[in-house]
């Protein structure tokens, strides 16, 4: 469906949401302002309290309402973002992948993660949201965003003060799609500017799969000169990545703003695509009243979501054609 039938068959129902966005904002309004009577209360105490050293008040006030109004604007904002997550989301989903399932506070699991060999740092803390599982010409898949980090200092999963910290491992939307057919080869695809990954992940192969990694060339080329392949079996790699596949990669390095990472292993591919601002993150300062615009907002970024699927269903086309 496209984004105007389908805000046409949503509006009954995005029209709910706005009034009660509107009735929450009015909400909203009445606590500022009872926070800012509170706050104008405590000035006249001070002041009577101080006698004419007025500053120590307007500093009080001047403090407390602003802390109030950071506090009540991120509450209201927290809001608008759970209904995005909670009502929204699932209600674009019925209407463009009605076999879609999401979960808002779920997450592709800790052992695909490790499975993709992507990070070669032990996580001592993993979590995400925004799970979405689904199938795509016999194509299954699953993504979600992931936060995992690590410890910096000492080594130890316990914190202590001045020792260690953590540190972001990976942050961003990670996916992980099952193809039919099993060939035995482990491949990893990194843009050019991440070459310097490749050590700690080359070393992670040979010490757990026994296997080393060669650096596979496609000739000269928009390809060749934006992308490092490394795989275990370089005749097989060069099969499956055919010249399609390398131009829609090179369309999704640029959609992406290279912070992709890809591994195909046996009969599955996991990609990171590095990401700080987070799924369906629309800018509230802005878009807090205006339901239709969110809406656009929410649902061009599903839209865009699924073209690194519609990819990757191109690999299982070529996958197909290679093992019949």
């Amino acid at each position: 469906m496209s984004i105007e039938s389908t805000y046409k068959t949503l509006k009954p129902f995005l029209n709910d949401l706005e009034k009660d966005r509107i009735n929450q904002k009015k909400k909203y309004r009445i606590q500022q302002i009872l926070s800012i009577l509170v706050y104008f209360s405590v000035v006249i105490f001070v002041n009577w309290y101080f006698g004419r050293n007025k500053l120590i008040g307007v500093l009080l006030f001047s403090l407390g309402l602003f802390a109030s109004m950071v506090y009540s604007s991120k509450k209201f904002h927290k809001k608008i973002y759970l209904e995005i997550q909670n009502k929204i989301v699932p209600e674009i989903i019925k209407q463009i992948y009605p076999g879609l399932v999401y979960h808002s506070d779920h997450h592709v699991s800790y052992e695909w993660f490790q499975d993709s060999y992507l990070f070669s740092q032990s996580i001592y803390n993993f979590g995400g949201s925004n799970y979405f599982e689904g199938k795509f010409n016999d194509m299954s898949f699953q993504f979600s965003e992931i936060h995992a980090s690590t410890k910096y200092g000492g080594g130890s999963s316990v914190s202590l003060p001045g020792l260690s910290s953590d540190i972001t491992v990976f942050q961003g939307l990670f996916l992980v799609m099952e193809t039919q057919h099993y060939h035995d080869a482990y491949s990893v695809i990194l843009p050019d500017h991440l070459e310097r990954y490749l050590k700690g992940m080359a070393n992670v192969f040979q010490k757990v799969l026994k296997r080393k990694l060669k650096l596979v060339h496609f000739g000269k080329g928009a390809f060749e000169n934006s992308f490092k392949v490394f795989s275990t079996d370089e005749k097989l790699t060069v099969q499956l990545l055919q010249p399609g596949l390398q131009n829609q990669l090179l369309y999704l390095q640029e959609k992406l703003e290279n912070n992709l990472r890809i591994t195909v292993a046996a009969n599955k591919v996991y990609m990171a695509v590095s990401d700080e601002i987070g799924l369906f993150d629309v800018n509230l300062d802005v878009r807090a009243d205006d339901i239709q615009g969110i809406f656009k907002d929410v649902y061009i970024e599903i839209i865009n979501l699924f073209e690194v699927v519609h990819v990757f269903n191109n690999y299982q086309n070529t996958i197909n054609q290679k093992f019949e």
